[in-house]
């Protein structure tokens, strides 16, 4: 009958409508998923999840957060949608959240039935989802979707938007761990175990690169290098596990004191050096007075008992007044370093220039 084919015919055009959103989504969600492995970092990915995110699932804001260890808050890392999350929702325990403490997806379609994480600050959405982020059998974040302000849901509508939560988590997860286990290996290829600065080989590569920019732009590269005057006498009274405390605090303090785009790094045994790029001689000598004064009052303990102060030899050098090159640039403040040791320690001497050498 007419009215048959009419419904037959409607049908079919409901199913074409369904087969279409759902090549939309898997295309999307491939898209993402791309993207997130062409990603260096875990910053460059969180705009990326965001995006898609929001893109798919359009009637719910949500949240990203990564778990560090088990024992630390799960950092709330980009957020999306209408609701404006509350500065007490930047951060959550595990405990906080029956997702990850059970370790599967945790629904609530009704506040007044729960039950509800505490992580959550009123008004509590009239429904949410927390999905935790697992990979390798373990819980590397969460992702957090609540219904928008004035938007109820129907049922239909939470478990279609679950459905593809789920899905995204999956591959967000996988890549984010992947993404972690990438910055870790880095870490352990460029940085120092012990104090966490950047090691040898990073600081050369480093330096070299720097006076290649230098060079081209017509701008100065500070350098800054010295030794702990009293690690030896540290080591054979008090053994090695009192200067690992002295130059674990050593290199925690550099860590405070230098900008972002400083690179501080552990030469080897005592000796640490800085690359301030574009910095002046006379800022280069003022931040490596504001360095040796800051270990001077240092307090230090080690196993209950005071450590007695420290005091550093301080070679300051500076391209192209120094030296144009790396060796040349380590060489004058390596020699700068042995005549403020002459000179009894505790002091900051000026390399010779290049031509002087």
């Amino acid at each position: 009958t007419a009215l048959s084919l009419e419904e037959a015919r409607s049908e079919d055009h409901v199913k074409m409508i369904a087969l279409e959103q759902r090549n939309r989504e898997s295309t999307l969600i491939t898209e993402m998923a791309e993207l997130l492995q062409a990603c260096r970092t875990a910053d460059e990915a969180y705009p990326i999840i965001a995006r898609y995110i929001r893109q798919l699932i359009t009637d719910l804001s949500g949240a990203l957060y990564m778990l560090r260890s088990r024992d630390d808050p799960a950092d709330k890392v980009v957020s999306w949608g209408e609701d404006r999350f509350d500065i007490n929702e930047d951060e959550l325990m595990v405990n906080e959240c029956w997702a990850l403490r059970r370790g599967r997806l945790h629904l609530v379609t009704d506040p007044g039935i729960g039950p509800l994480c505490k992580h959550l600050s009123e008004p509590i959405p009239s429904a949410y989802l927390c999905i935790p982020l697992i990979a390798q059998g373990e819980a590397v974040g969460l992702l957090h979707l609540r219904s928008e302000p004035q938007h109820e849901l129907s049922y239909e509508q939470i478990a279609t938007n679950q459905h593809l939560a789920v899905m995204m988590a999956e591959h967000i997860a996988l890549a984010l761990s992947n993404l972690s286990l990438r910055d870790e290996l880095r870490s352990q290829a460029i940085r120092d175990p012990l104090t966490n600065l950047f090691n040898r080989r990073y600081m050369e590569e480093t330096l070299v690169r720097e006076l290649r920019r230098g060079a081209r732009h017509g701008t100065p590269v500070g350098f800054i290098m010295f030794d702990i005057d009293q690690l030896k006498p540290v080591n054979d009274n008090l053994g090695h596990d009192a200067g690992d405390v002295l130059l674990k605090s050593v290199g925690g303090l550099m860590l405070k004191l230098f900008r972002g785009e400083d690179v501080a790094c552990r030469y080897g045994g005592d000796e640490f050096t800085i690359i301030l790029p574009e910095a002046s001689l006379p800022d280069v000598w003022r931040r490596a007075e504001e360095l040796r004064e800051a270990v001077k009052i240092l307090q230090l303990e080690y196993e209950g008992k005071p450590l007695r102060p420290c005091s550093l030899s301080v070679g300051v050098a500076a391209f192209p007044d120094h030296g144009t090159t790396i060796e040349t640039l380590i060489k004058a403040s390596d020699a700068a370093i042995y005549a403020a040791k002459a000179e009894g320690g505790d002091r900051i001497m000026l390399g010779q220039s290049e031509e002087s050498v």
